[in-house]
């Protein structure tokens, strides 16, 4: 092999090394890739059931691959001994092979099967393919006849030798395939809300937000006046304009209360509410007067935080529907909005085009809520329908239907609106802390469930943190 193609093979595989160790380095730590923000492509992709095989993050397999297929390349170079030489072709050859099949599979699993891009998977991908490209066409592949002629020039290895690597490699890969189809790996996490407080736990939410729409279907509303608070039961926020971009406009809205170091006592229960604590009373949630699948009055309660534009809330959304149908009157589920979108929320510092409009379908949501709440599961559900939301427009149209025009508008213009998208931040802010900035969650008991459920898992959780048993569904309150 020449020094030049010597050498192109081993920065790829160096590259590739580099970009394979990030991610096994983002796997064991829990930590985020650099500019993949929540729900992002990259985010998609690393969270996956296919970013691991047999629980063992295939980055980690990268990475193993990378270092012997280098180490490899070093048993190369033309001053070395002849049988030296083959013994590193004996070592590069499958790897290349092994490298390739992986490369295709994990590029063909992002653009077809996720569609969803990881830049450092792609580039990790690129990068050992390329290598593995030229090792293949480099190698010194001979025919039985011609190895007493080219014994003396180079290191060759025989086509018999080759296909045996090659086709040992192709096992390999076939395996890593099937066993990343057959065994699905869990596609969430648990912790628990005991997490401690502390002072600069919501630095980002005390930030002045980023411009917001009023949520205004004739593009005429102004803002409402005063303070709207984040938790209608105690611990008021800090104000923070929230800039109208109809009318150029600002009017205060409240951050998510900051989080204590020790649960605040709740105050007395209003009539006609019903305060339900979470993280151990650092956030109360208004059972009695938020969305929820089922029946407000229903003895034991869920809280399960979404964004309209996320997949994986798409995806999670029949299973809690499901599950609530199941332990009928016994459970509600409180369901609250949290927009991955900078346009009302503070937190989110980046815009993704694929949360474009989040605050307006959350918004939008809320106010048939506010307005008509026995509309609420059924306008839902149309949002929730499909892979995508609909197209604003026609969100805007329908919400107009399930209200009427004049009740829509009058509750886009409510505090309310806003105070449970800040309530949402506040709660997703605090699973943050915990290293876990991602939805879809679920809140049972003292459990918080990051990420997608099976049914059989959410009815799991339900059972052991509240005592629920499954009996004969039967129809209760705002959902099936």
């Amino acid at each position: 092999m020449s020094p030049v193609r010597l050498l192109a093979i081993r920065v790829l595989i160096t590259l590739a090394l580099g970009f394979s160790g990030y991610l096994l380095f983002l796997s064991l730590s829990g930590s985020k890739a650099i500019g993949c923000g929540p729900d992002s492509g990259c985010d998609q992709v690393l969270s996956s059931r296919w970013s691991s095989w047999f629980q063992i993050p295939v980055s980690l397999l990268a990475v193993l691959a990378d270092v012997v297929f280098l180490a490899g390349t070093f048993l190369l170079g033309r001053n070395l001994p002849l049988a030296q030489q083959r013994q590193g072709w004996a070592i590069v050859v499958p790897c290349a092979v092994l490298l390739s099949g992986a490369a295709l599979w994990f590029v063909f699993l992002q653009l077809v099967i996720m569609r969803s891009i990881c830049p450092y998977c792609m580039a990790a991908h690129t990068a050992g393919l390329l290598a593995a490209l030229i090792a293949l066409v480099s190698a010194p592949i001979f025919a039985p006849l011609e190895k007493s002629r080219k014994l003396e020039r180079t290191g060759f290895i025989t086509q018999a030798a080759f296909r045996r690597l090659s086709g040992l490699a192709l096992l390999g890969v076939v395996g890593l395939i099937l066993g990343q189809v057959v065994y699905a790996p869990k596609t969430y996490v648990e912790i628990s809300q005991n997490i401690a407080g502390s002072p600069t736990s919501t630095s980002a939410l005390n930030q002045a937000a980023s411009p917001a729409r009023t949520g205004s279907v004739t593009g005429t509303t102004s803002p409402q006046p005063g303070s709207a608070r984040d938790s209608q039961f105690g611990n008021p926020g800090t104000d923070v304009p929230i800039q109208n971009t109809t009318k150029g406009t600002t009017a205060p809205l409240t951050t998510a209360a900051p989080l204590a170091s020790s649960p605040p006592s709740p105050p007395p229960t209003p009539v006609g509410q019903r305060p339900f604590p979470l993280y151990n009373g650092r956030f109360f949630v208004d059972v009695a007067n938020s969305p929820t699948l089922g029946a407000a009055t229903n003895a034991q309660v869920a809280v399960a935080l979404h964004d309209f534009t996320c997949s994986h809330c798409r995806e999670l959304h029949p299973h809690l529907v499901e599950a609530q149908f199941i332990f009928s009157n016994q459970l509600v589920i409180v369901t609250l909005p949290m927009p991955f979108d900078p346009n009302c929320n503070p937190i989110m510092k980046r815009h993704n085009p694929k949360h474009t409009n989040a605050c307006d379908y959350a918004r939008l949501s809320l106010a048939v809520f506010r307005a008509n709440p026995a509309r609420q599961h059924e306008y839902d559900e149309f949002l929730f329908t499909g892979e995508k939301p609909p197209p604003l427009l026609a969100a805007q149209e329908r919400a107009v239907q399930a209200v009427g025009s004049e009740a829509l508008q009058k509750a886009l213009n409510d505090p309310w609106v806003d105070q449970q998208i800040r309530l949402g931040i506040g709660l997703y802010a605090t699973a943050s802390e915990a290293g876990h900035a991602s939805l879809p969650q679920l809140m049972v008991g003292h459990q918080v469930a990051v990420g997608i459920l099976p049914t059989e898992v959410i009815l799991d959780m339900l059972a052991k943190n509240l005592g629920l048993v499954v009996t004969s569904p039967s129809s209760t309150g705002r959902s099936p």
